[in-house]
């Protein structure tokens, strides 16, 4: 907020229309009556220089009758105004380029609809019939405040980016559910502070006088909720937010290979691949001997899965914990069958030293548990990579017998001991995350807004955010937490014989 991201914006709309010309370039905002009074006024008082806006033989500007557009008309260019919530013609149309002000405001399908009519050619590929026309730009321009964490926009443009000089960049943008790229991405930080063009003291008396939440996001730029009371420590997760954006994944892929083991040619293993669900940030420590010749014993792994239909709105998720290092290792997230879910995490679990597979059996989880039974049965190869299928004590207190049940159980109780371990290890920074997708969800899991008071209300993932990735870490650091961090072989004293005569 006071960026300058419209006036930018606009600029950008100027040059377009003087680098192509002819190009037919719609601006959008989500409604027409907020673009007239916004965007459209910035540009024709600050952008269109004051000596073509009253030359009617240079510059033709309508707005009447449901048009509202500038063209240029010396060499045909027209820069149109539209909202959304009427886009009419422009979702069948062919367009040089598309530009959107307030971004946050649209919804991503919109976005993705308008990318597929960037196809307009100019006049002399139109007559020679090249169809690849490379004199129009073919791209779009986006501007935008932080949102909730998780926002398509965050997931666009800063989840898994490389930090530049002056925001982010992606070498390949992948919208959601999709299995290729719609091309490269750049952002750039635009903050008030950097804009010496604001009035004096608006800083600090009309951003800094924002209630904490709002200050955070369009004074800092912070991608968190407004509304409602985070359940996990904010400054922590931006600690660690700042940590997680100079740490690249050294691998972003998908788990492969024959889950049997019996394939020595298709050994399970992790392959790169460009859109990938799989980031992995640290490669599992096994047995070897350091540069000084003492023994690294192999580090032990939990993994935790929550799963979902596969074909819903929510997605699945695998997270790979060390108890070693305390740390995210590495997290997998996309949709997938639950059978197909149960192979990938326990492909991950046979790279990962054998590690400790941990399914939530609620619903869809206990279709997850099956078939990693059957893998397990089934799997001939090394004894030290084979998964382990985590186990927990029912007891009755009548009876006073124990019952060993698979997987894990979400009930009231085991969720607040879960989320009450996570969030103690994020506040205390025991615990090391690494995903950006992970500390997005982490951020947007909130205490409901109650505006009616009553009954407490339990922290869930805020509306249009996702929680399975918090809720499989939380799974897999609720079992780390009751396993000793470090195994210690015990040490014997030497025997003594209590009587010479007899040697014991």
């Amino acid at each position: 907020m006071g960026g300058g991201k419209s006036f930018a914006l606009c600029q950008e709309a100027w040059d377009w229309a003087l680098e192509y010309p002819g190009i037919l370039l719609p601006i959008f905002r989500q409604k027409h009556t907020a673009i007239g009074n916004t965007t459209r006024k910035t540009f024709i008082e600050q952008v269109l220089p004051a000596e073509l806006r009253d030359r009617k033989d240079l510059v033709r500007i309508v707005d009447s009758q449901g048009k509202d557009f500038v063209e240029f008309l010396w060499n045909g260019s027209q820069i149109h105004f539209v909202g959304l919530d009427d886009p009419g013609k422009w979702f069948s149309s062919e367009i040089g380029g598309a530009m959107f002000d307030e971004a946050h405001e649209i919804a991503e399908k919109d976005v993705l609809t308008i990318n597929s009519r960037l196809r307009q050619r100019c006049s002399t590929c139109v007559r020679s019939g090249n169809e690849d026309c490379p004199h129009m730009p073919h791209r779009l321009v986006l501007t935008f405040n932080p949102s909730f964490p998780g926002h398509w926009l965050q997931q666009w443009f800063v989840l898994g980016a490389q930090r530049t000089e002056h925001g982010f960049r992606k070498d390949a943008l992948i919208a959601a559910d999709a299995e290729f790229p719609i091309g490269d991405a750049e952002f750039f930080v635009a903050r008030a502070k950097d804009n010496p063009f604001l009035p004096p003291r608006y800083i600090e008396q009309s951003l800094a006088g924002l209630s904490t939440p709002m200050r955070r996001r369009y004074l800092d730029g912070l991608w968190e909720h407004v509304s409602g009371s985070g359940f996990f420590d904010q400054d922590a997760l931006s600690m660690l937010a700042t940590a997680a954006m100079e740490k690249q994944p050294i691998l972003m892929g998908e788990p492969a290979g024959d889950p049997t083991g019996a394939d020595p040619e298709r050994k399970p293993s992790l392959i790169p691949k460009r859109t990938g669900r799989l980031e992995v940030w640290k490669a599992p420590v096994r047995w070897h001997t350091d540069g000084n010749g003492d023994e690294v014993k192999p580090h032990r792994y939990v993994i935790g899965i929550d799963a979902s239909t596969g074909a819903s709105a929510d997605f699945s998720a695998v997270q790979v914990f060390s108890l070693d290092d305390w740390e995210q290792v590495a997290e997998w997230q996309g949709k997938v069958d639950p059978d197909k879910l149960a192979e990938l995490a326990f492909l991950i679990g046979c790279v990962y030293n054998g590690a400790l597979l941990v399914p939530e059996i609620n619903t869809f989880g206990y279709a997850v548990t099956k078939r990693l039974q059957k893998l397990i049965g089934k799997y001939q190869g090394q004894a030290a990579s084979k998964p382990r299928l985590y186990m927990r004590n029912l007891g009755d207190r009548i009876s006073d017998k124990f019952t060993d049940l698979l997987g894990w159980t979400t009930t009231q109780k085991s969720r607040g001991f879960m989320l009450d371990v996570l969030e103690q290890g994020l506040r205390d920074g025991s615990i090391m995350i690494n995903g950006q997708r992970t500390l997005a969800e982490l951020a947007a899991f909130a205490f409901p807004e109650n505006l009616t008071g009553g009954d407490y209300r339990p922290p869930r993932a805020q509306q249009g955010s996702h929680d399975d990735l918090v809720i499989a870490l939380a799974i897999a650091v609720a079992v780390a937490s009751r396993l000793p961090k470090q195994l210690r072989t015990p040490v014997y004293k030497p025997y003594v014989a209590e009587f010479t005569a007899t040697g014991f």
